[in-house]
């Protein structure tokens, strides 16, 4: 995880990989909506979603 992302930001990194919604990530970490879409814009937050969803599809390929 990069360093650069505070501990909110790598749970929801990890619940939206998870297959949650902006929404429900929002509800669960106690933060608005707003909030996970202001993360998701930011260059930091989108390599590591980025990295999070490849490595997901890596190990998916994998498996077949």
């Amino acid at each position: 995880m990069s360093s650069n992302l505070n501990e909110r930001q790598q749970m929801a990194i990890a619940l939206l990989c998870s297959g949650l919604s902006a929404t429900e990530v929002a509800k669960e970490l106690k933060v608005r909506k707003e909030t996970i879409s202001r993360w998701k814009n930011t260059p930091d937050f989108n390599e590591e979603l980025r990295n999070w969803r490849l490595a997901f599809f890596d190990r998916l390929i994998n498996r077949q």
